[in-house]
């Protein structure tokens, strides 16, 4: 398995919605030219890697980006400790 410079930044688990521009440039970093079979597992900019024009490149391609339009974590982010549980059953 290969990483990108992203994987090495602290707290990456926290802040990595506000590292999405750096994901194309992060995926470009991987040159995987010299391997038939690329098999990937993205959400979204993985179609970005170098590969050689002969290699065959499978995606496994999760529900894109669901952190950019699912706004379900930060409407529970807003409503007061005491009653999130309320809005969790709903």
């Amino acid at each position: 398995m290969k990483c990108t410079f992203v994987n090495r930044i602290p707290l990456i688990d926290i802040i990595y919605k506000s590292l999405l521009p750096l994901y194309p440039l992060a995926v470009e970093s991987l040159d995987l030219r010299g391997y038939d079979l690329v098999i990937s597992s993205d959400t979204n900019v993985m179609k970005g890697v170098l590969v050689d024009q002969e290699a065959v490149h499978i995606c496994y391609c999760h529900t894109p980006m669901r952190y950019v339009w699912d706004p379900y974590r930060d409407f529970m982010r807003r409503k007061p400790m005491l009653f999130r549980p309320i809005f969790a059953i709903a």
